[in-house]
C-alpha cells in the first residue's frame, strides 16, 4: 500500500502530518498523525478516517482540515 505525505504544520507543542494512503479498490484514504513531546517521550497518534477519495489532493486536503479541527480540542496554551 503506498502512501503519500503533505508538509507537516504545527499548532502550539503538536506536529500534524497529513498523509494519504491507496485503498485496495483504488481510492485513497485520508490520515492525520499528531505528534506530542520530543525524544523518548513522544507520543504519536495515528487517524485513518472512513471516507474516501478519488484523487491524493482531494484526501491530503481533508487530512489537513482534519488536523485543523482537531487542533481545537487537542491544542493547550503554552
Amino acid at each position: 500500500m503506498s502512501s503519500k505525505t503533505q508538509e507537516s504544520f504545527r499548532i502550539g507543542k503538536l506536529l500534524f502530518t497529513p498523509f494519504c494512503r491507496l485503498a485496495e479498490d483504488g481510492r485513497y484514504k485520508a490520515g492525520l498523525s499528531i505528534k506530542r513531546g520530543q525524544g523518548f517521550s513522544t507520543h504519536d497518534r495515528v487517524s485513518v478516517y472512513v471516507p474516501t477519495f478519488t484523487s491524493v489532493e482531494g484526501a491530503l486536503l481533508y487530512a489537513r482540515a482534519m488536523g485543523n479541527h482537531e487542533s481545537i480540542g487537542l491544542a493547550t496554551p503554552a
